[in-house]
């Protein structure tokens, strides 16, 4: 067994069962998360914009390697509800990457091609 671990945030969706299985492959300790389809002890149900909570799962699950996967990933949704979209994909993240960070752990940041300009129309 790996001595690495690595905690993978929204481990539930699409591309997190993908990356999870890749890291069980290699024999990694991996710990998931997510926030609606959460199955411990495999997958941690962890808000990621409550700033304690991602502490204390940092602390818990003390990994090397925090595989950031979670993200409001709807256009539709980001639109309807922009404030939510910036405080899960923004401030949730830069929150995750401060922590990890602190602790020493190497953060990969997954995003995607889907590109806003932020100029209206």
């Amino acid at each position: 067994m790996s001595s690495e671990t690595v905690l993978i945030t929204g481990a539930s969706g699409l591309l997190g069962r993908a990356v999870t299985t890749a890291f069980n492959r290699k024999s990694w300790s991996v710990t998931g998360t997510g926030l609606t389809r959460a199955s411990p002890p495999a997958i941690l149900a962890v808000d990621l914009s409550d700033a304690a909570a991602v502490a204390k799962t940092l602390d818990e699950v003390k990994p090397s390697v925090v595989v950031h996967c979670a993200a409001n990933r709807f256009p539709d949704s980001c639109d309807a509800n922009p404030s939510a979209a910036r405080a899960l994909n923004v401030l949730a993240t830069r929150s995750l990457a401060e922590q990890t960070a602190q602790r020493g752990a190497v953060l990969i940041y997954i995003s995607t091609d889907y590109v806003f300009s932020g100029a209206p129309g």
